[in-house]
């Protein structure tokens, strides 16, 4: 606590009759009134002490002139400042502004800024972190020129933006399905070569174009930092067990395309380089003419379960 006023010095005592007295006023016996010149206290109690300098002094049975003070500080006034911040969750990088709200700062005030106690910003009743890196403690110094204030700087209390992270998945490939490892509570979002995959927004995707992927999950708002990269490639196309004896022919093909070697077939779909459907058809048989050169994905449907191949359209 800091004191708002002392009277007499610290350390320093009398014995007997002895008092502090200077130019006709001391403190023995006597009412005291604060001059209404003074505005403040003394708070140092180590200086020396001359009661005329703040004081009047009355006979002791006059009371008239308590209560008569008329200084232009009257009242003492406590300077105050607090500290806000939008709701978290904080992402890394994020872009942060902490507001100061203060009271009897006074016309003239002060404000200096620290992050991890380290002085940041300049005089100005806010501060911004640009790009949030790690957990941030930032507390804020007001300096009042109010001059009722019973104290000239105060700290406000701490106010901690707390770094959200979030594990970064592990990616890993069967076949031609890419798959993210758990992350509680997660969304994904999968990129091919460093752009998102259309549509790559579980944790498991099947994929059609040969390349490079890789997976981020993001918790409340924030995102990981990239997964390990996985490869497809054309000869991690997934062939179900006991579909060996099925071919198609010609492979690549400039157009017509036979199935052999499939029993009991219920449907055939046709997919294209983007992950899209673009035909589904019965029969052992199918015509490549009408689709643009590139590489198609064949899903064949039988008793014994689905097969995927891939064709080349010349």
């Amino acid at each position: 606590d800091r004191p708002i006023d002392i009277i007499g010095r610290v350390g320093e005592y009398f014995e007997e009759d002895n008092y502090w007295f200077n130019n006709g006023v001391g403190t023995f016996y006597t009412v005291l009134v604060r001059k209404p010149t003074i505005d403040r206290g003394d708070v140092d109690g180590t200086d020396a002490f001359l009661p005329d300098v703040e004081w009047i002094a009355y006979p002791v049975n006059d009371y008239s002139h308590l209560g008569s003070h008329s200084g232009p500080c009257a009242a003492v006034c406590t300077p105050t400042v607090e500290l806000a911040a939008p709701a978290g969750p904080y992402c890394s990088g994020d872009i942060i502004t902490v507001t100061a709200t203060s009271a009897n700062e006074g016309s003239s005030p002060v404000f200096q800024w620290t992050v991890n106690d380290e002085p940041v910003g300049g005089n100005t009743s806010s501060h911004t972190i640009n790009g949030l890196t790690g957990d941030a403690m930032v507390r804020c110094t007001l300096t009042s020129d109010a001059a009722c204030a019973s104290a000239s700087a105060v700290q406000s209390a701490p106010l901690l933006i707390a770094l959200g992270t979030v594990q970064a998945p592990v990616a890993s490939i069967t076949g031609n399905a890419v798959s993210a490892s758990p992350v509680p509570g997660a969304s994904y979002q999968w990129y091919l070569g460093g752009s998102p995959l259309s549509g790559g927004t579980t944790a498991t995707v099947i994929v059609t174009v040969p390349g490079d992927y890789h997976v981020v999950a993001t918790v409340a708002g924030c995102a990981s930092l990239a997964s390990n990269v996985v490869t497809y490639e054309l000869s991690t196309g997934l062939l179900l067990q006991g579909a060996s004896g099925i071919t198609l022919v010609p492979n690549p093909t400039d157009g017509p395309l036979t199935i052999r070697g499939a029993a009991q077939v219920h449907r055939v779909e046709l997919w294209n380089a983007v992950g899209e459907k673009v035909l589904e058809q019965r029969g052992p048989s199918l015509d490549l003419s009408p689709f643009a050169p590139g590489l198609y994905t064949v899903v064949l449907h039988t008793d014994a379960g689905q097969w995927r191949s891939r064709v080349m359209r010349k």
